[in-house]
């Protein structure tokens, strides 16, 4: 048995004709396909008071909301290319 699988790497704002091409040829060779999806998270803003050995490390809080809200949306773009990938399995 042989088993053969694409992995596709895409943006967090690809869009449904984006993710067309790599669905159709998956289907045609019936070929597992495998989607990664990926963004980018701010850069992690440490604050140190004190020593830096001693200091307590500081987070700010509007940080932990952006990274939250990036999750979130994140997120929302996988149950979406999710439901396309569902589809374009049910269409035969």
């Amino acid at each position: 048995m042989t088993y053969k699988t694409i992995l596709s790497v895409f943006d967090h704002t690809v869009s449904k004709a984006g993710l067309q091409p790599a669905i159709e040829l998956a289907k045609a060779g019936e070929i597992h396909l495998a989607i990664l999806i990926i963004g980018i998270a701010p850069p992690s803003p440490l604050y140190v008071y004190g020593f830096p050995t001693d200091g307590i490390t500081v987070i700010p809080e509007a940080w932990q909301e952006e990274i939250t809200a990036g999750t979130m949306a994140l997120s929302a773009k996988v149950r979406e290319i999710e439901k396309i990938v569902q589809d374009a399995d049910n269409c035969h």
